[in-house]
């Protein structure tokens, strides 16, 4: 594969003035230039629409949408509708890539003719100091098809390392357009949920043992604080992994023992 692939960088935007900036700027500092670059503004109430209003004037790349407030899953269904690239990455407003991510992910995608990159991340403080950095789940360039895929789903059965869509590449034609509007309320695993379908569908996965995604540490963050509906969010999400198990016929007493372990 030789031909310059396109990355739709996709952001969903909801009162970050703090951070927004730095989010931008370190996508359009990007050594790969080949991207466009979406800001779902999800009826932000501080200076975060406008902040990305002034980005468009400079910049072709980007494109600014204003929506009211429908949460977080949307804001992604939203921007995915809106994309134009052959890949789609995910970045949450608060956090920040490094400067090499695309060029990263586009020699690995040359390399391999890969559905989905998969990489790693940076923990980072409120003011961006480095905290610590996550752990490999497996070898540097492994590739994943449908003979070994099960590894991966293993992974996400017993734990969370590879939940998150903003630590995967993706390959826009196998993001399925599904109505989301029955899961708009879900606050927790939310990023399971969207990416237990793409995994599925994806006929060549590789994982790149490097840490370009800097994800940030936010005292007021959803996933730093208590929330009721945890377990009711939890459950239904971790009903869907299993009837993909099921998919798969990886639904073996090896597996539902991890996957019920976890759960619980």
């Amino acid at each position: 594969m030789s031909e310059k692939i396109k990355f739709s960088v996709l952001v969903p935007v909801y009162n970050v003035e703090r951070f927004i900036t730095e989010c931008i700027d370190s996508v359009l500092h990007q050594t790969y230039r080949n991207f466009e670059l979406i800001l779902i503004d999800d009826g932000s109430t501080d200076s975060s629409g406008e902040i990305c209003d002034e980005y468009e004037k400079k910049d072709s790349r980007i494109k600014v949408y204003h929506q009211s407030n429908k949460g977080h899953i949307m804001a992604r269904r939203r921007a995915i509708s809106e994309a134009s690239g052959d890949f789609c990455l995910f970045l949450d407003s608060d956090d920040y890539w490094d400067h090499d991510l695309l060029g990263a992910i586009y020699r690995t995608i040359c390399i391999h003719d890969c559905d989905i990159v998969l990489f790693k991340y940076k923990r980072v403080s409120e003011n961006g100091d480095a905290l610590a950095e996550s752990k490999a789940v497996f070898r540097d360039n492994m590739v994943f098809d449908e003979d070994n895929k099960e590894e991966i789903f293993k992974i996400i059965i017993s734990g969370s390392n590879l939940n998150n869509l903003v630590f995967k590449a993706i390959k826009r034609s196998i993001i399925r357009d599904s109505d989301y509007s029955q899961f708009k309320d879900i606050k927790n695993a939310e990023d399971l949920l969207e990416s237990i379908a793409i995994l599925y569908d994806a006929q060549k996965i590789v994982y790149i043992d490097k840490p370009m995604y800097n994800y940030r540490m936010v005292s007021s963050s959803i996933t730093h604080t208590f929330n009721t509906d945890l377990a009711k969010d939890v459950t239904l999400v971790r009903g869907t992994l299993l009837q993909y198990m099921k998919k798969l016929k990886i639904d073996n007493e090896e597996n539902l023992r991890l996957f019920y372990k976890f759960y619980m």
